[in-house]
């Protein structure tokens, strides 16, 4: 018993010592918003993450004059798995590497042979324009959490004569939602 009071004393002291100090403090709220949703969405080109498409192969004496185009190669973009996303929250982002000299409808001949030769991306209602290395698209309010956008790939002149050779380019594409 002497030595549960033993020990119980000193905190008892210090207990009064600290309770006899006050401080003033003001206070703030904290107010927390967040949603739970059951998945997020997907997004695929032609069914795979990462796709490649072919275009089929053309005659450098096709092109005639610059900015002219040749053959097509369509893609699909592919959205599932979207239920919890309110309609217009979505939108896609395709981004090019660019160099500085790019119009503003080209994809840059990266890494190919085809000088004067780049690529040109569509989608339904024409030509995708990029501002800087970024096209930003809405997509369509979805249909059971899902959307198909159709685009394509066309060879695109940007200087005369074109010469023959590969044509690379890439775009990486990106899904965001509010």
């Amino acid at each position: 018993m002497n030595k549960l009071h033993y020990v119980l004393a000193p905190m008892m002291v210090i207990g009064s010592l600290v309770s006899q100090q006050s401080y003033s403090a003001t206070s703030a709220a904290l107010n927390i918003n967040g949603k739970v949703i059951s998945a997020t969405c997907a997004i695929d080109i032609n069914g795979v993450s990462d796709a490649t498409v072919t275009l089929p192969a053309t005659l450098a004496s096709s092109f005639s004059s610059t900015n002219q185009v040749r053959e097509n190669a369509p893609f699909t973009i592919n959205i599932t798995n979207c239920t919890d996303v309110s309609p217009g929250a979505l939108t896609l982002t395709l981004t090019r590497n660019t160099p500085t000299s790019a119009s503003v409808f080209e994809v840059p001949n990266i890494g190919g042979s085809a000088r004067e030769a780049a690529l040109a991306i569509y989608d339904t209602a024409g030509v995708v324009r990029f501002n800087g290395t970024t096209a930003v698209a809405a997509v369509p309010d979805l249909n059971a959490g899902k959307a198909t956008l159709n685009y394509s790939v066309k060879y695109l002149s940007i200087d005369y004569p074109v010469n023959a050779g590969t044509v690379k380019g890439s775009l990486k594409v990106e899904l965001t939602y509010k």
